[in-house]
């Protein structure tokens, strides 16, 4: 008897997997002092699998607060690096992944007036958290929070902060600035 493994069945092994590199990446990088940046992965199809794989993997980079960027495959006859048909963010006949785009559209902090401590997203409710130390003396003391209205918050979303934080007005609607100014604590909060 042949026995096929499915996405679905090995999940849990591409976690593991996922687990290991990407926690002996994180040690490399506290061991040389230098920051990291998460690429080379993608290739996944828009299915229920594909896009729990997805939001596992980009779990992780928020909880370590991990920049990454996803490799965004094509099929141009090249071997090393063409997919097969799905695997990118539009379908052959040119129409959009909506599933794989939302869950690569996530809310993050794009810059913060501080040292982020803490950065979480969760893609099925958009409840989003950020965490920071704050630093004074900075260029700019704004807090950039980006959102997608178009994949998330459909009735609009409500901001907590930590007293004396504030909300300043941005000129683009996807982004949420956040101002130390008076703050009186040595940690901002906010949470979307």
């Amino acid at each position: 008897e042949i026995y096929t493994l499915s996405l679905h069945d090995a999940l849990p092994i591409c976690n593991y997997t996922d687990d290991y590199i990407f926690d002996v990446k994180q040690y490399d990088h506290k061991r040389m002092g230098v920051a990291g940046f998460m690429t080379e992965f993608g290739a996944m199809l828009g299915t229920q699998d594909g896009i729990d794989s997805l939001h596992y993997l980009l779990g992780k980079a928020d909880h370590s607060i991990q920049s990454w960027a996803y490799w965004q495959y094509k099929t141009y006859e090249d071997i090393t690096t063409a997919s097969s048909s799905g695997a990118e963010s539009f379908y052959v006949n040119g129409t959009l992944d909506y599933n794989k785009v939302r869950a690569l559209s996530r809310t993050y902090a794009r810059a913060t007036a501080g040292v982020p401590t803490v950065q979480f997203f969760d893609p099925v409710t958009a409840v989003f958290q950020l965490g920071y130390d704050i630093v004074s003396g900075l260029a700019s003391d704004i807090t950039e929070i980006y959102i997608n209205t178009d994949y998330y918050y459909p009735n609009g979303y409500s901001l907590s902060l930590t007293e004396g934080l504030s909300v300043v007005q941005s000129p683009d609607p996807s982004l949420i600035w956040i101002s130390n100014g008076n703050a009186t604590n040595q940690i901002g909060r906010a949470h979307v």
